[in-house]
């Protein structure tokens, strides 16, 4: 997977975001605002000195855009939630970094994650499964 974190804004699909939103139960206007800021940005191309025809993406956020940084963010969530579930339920073993401490299986940042997981192959798949999966739907 390998990505850095220019390409993970630049691939994170829009119907996921929107997701997302949905699912931490943002308001339905503010997730539409949300989705027209991120949808209908145009784009023109210089070239030689001329301005080529104006054209559209179909997914990714816009480096630059002060929302993209904090939607990002809010897809990682997305991640960190099905990670903590799958502690919760036992499919990862996290560890714990001192003897009375709880258990911790990631720390995410802006650009970098941190993984902690039992070296067992339930927990090995599991984390894969979730990764797999968050990289398909995330885009």
């Amino acid at each position: 997977m390998g990505l850095d974190i220019s390409t993970a804004f630049d691939r994170i699909r829009w119907d996921f975001v929107i997701s997302v939103l949905k699912k931490l139960d943002f308001p339905e206007n503010w997730i539409n605002l949300i989705s027209q800021c991120i949808s209908t940005v145009q784009y023109s191309v210089l070239i030689n000195g001329r301005t080529t025809k104006v054209f559209r993406l179909c997914y990714g956020l816009t480096q630059g855009d002060p929302l993209s940084p904090i939607l990002f963010s809010i897809c990682i969530e997305a991640l960190s939630t099905s990670l903590t579930l799958n502690m919760g339920n036992g499919n990862i073993k996290a560890v714990s970094i001192a003897k009375n401490s709880p258990p911790l299986s990631h720390l995410l940042f802006a650009d970098d994650n941190f993984f902690f997981l039992h070296l067992n192959s339930k927990s090995l798949n599991s984390f894969s499964s979730i990764l797999s999966d968050y990289y398909t739907d995330s885009g």
